[in-house]
């Protein structure tokens, strides 16, 4: 797909208001990865495997996953 193609479709999706949809449905969104549909879904504060986190934000969580040790 053309780089014109994809600013059409673009444009076009955000004028629906398509895009956020379809930015939380695909298959390597970042927020369905980490949870977050779950979350919401559920109303409370989960990660992915519906284990409860703390109220920051997913990618405050990555930042401090791999610097803060147990």
């Amino acid at each position: 797909m053309n780089k014109k193609s994809k600013h059409f479709i673009r444009k076009l999706l955000s004028i629906t208001q398509i895009l956020p949809f379809f930015l939380l449905n695909h298959k390597t969104s970042y927020l369905k990865n980490e949870g977050w549909q779950k979350s919401t879904i559920a109303n409370s504060s989960i990660d992915i495997n519906g284990e409860s986190i703390t109220w920051y934000s997913y990618p405050c969580l990555d930042f401090l996953k791999y610097r803060i040790k147990n």
